[in-house]
């Protein structure tokens, strides 16, 4: 994917690939709640289980299953879908994590950003593992299809977190997916979750911010679901 400008500045390292957009009118960019034009994305909202309580960035995880997981596991904040010739994806923010599984004729892998919970099944899981640091892991299938993803968990100051912060919410509001949770806010700033997902037609494109105050921390994720290929995979078993 070609580079596209980005935000300038201390916020660049983290955000840098976000063009610059005009904020919508009457809004603060340190207030995370959406615009009146935040309803015209049609997302859906709906009251399940995981994703109803606050939780600090070291507590959250990386799952991989080779199967899709069932919404009522999850609060679902916001969803959106893709179709494309090759395959079909859904993407979720639930509350402080995001789930994004991807369905290619009988194949099927979803990515859970998440505090470890009873409530996630053992079934079909290929890998986890806490976020630390700066991490890269991938999969390959015998079906040919490939799946990647990069992690990095960064503490900033507090100058270089507000700008980022702000760069961040601006583009949220503007596009993707952007979840903001006031009733967890703390010293002005709200956590939120921001997903910019592009559908190409073999591939899915993820790029996660998930955003903390508390601890003055971005985590940033980088997947890409390839759903097809030639005969080449080890049947799932993945390569750090």
């Amino acid at each position: 994917m070609s580079a596209q400008p980005g935000p300038t500045g201390e916020a660049a390292n983290v955000a840098g690939f976000f063009p610059t957009v005009a904020p919508p009118t009457g809004y603060n960019s340190l207030d995370c709640s959406a615009p009146p034009s935040q309803d015209a994305r049609n997302w859906q909202v709906v009251t399940v289980e995981m994703g109803r309580t606050k939780h600090a960035v070291a507590e959250l995880s990386f799952f991989l299953y080779d199967r899709a997981l069932h919404p009522e596991l999850f609060r679902i904040d916001r969803s959106q879908t893709f179709s494309q010739p090759f395959y079909h994806a859904s993407v979720w923010i639930a509350g402080l994590s995001h789930v994004v599984t991807v369905h290619s004729g009988q194949w099927s892998l979803t990515e859970l950003v998440a505090v470890e919970s009873d409530l996630l099944p053992d079934r079909g899981l290929l890998t986890s593992f806490p976020f630390r640091g700066e991490r890269d892991h991938n999969v390959d299938f015998a079906s040919g299809r490939h799946y990647i993803v990069s992690s990095q968990v960064e503490r900033m100051t507090e100058h270089l977190f507000r700008a980022t912060y702000k760069d961040l919410v601006r583009t949220g509001h503007n596009r993707g997916m952007f979840a903001c949770f006031e009733q967890w806010a703390s010293n002005g700033l709200a956590p939120f979750i921001y997903l910019d997902c592009e559908a190409r037609r073999t591939e899915l494109h993820v790029q996660a911010f998930h955003v903390f105050p508390d601890d003055l921390t971005v985590l940033k994720t980088q997947s890409i679901f390839e759903a097809t290929g030639r005969e080449r995979g080890n049947g799932g078993r993945g390569q750090r």
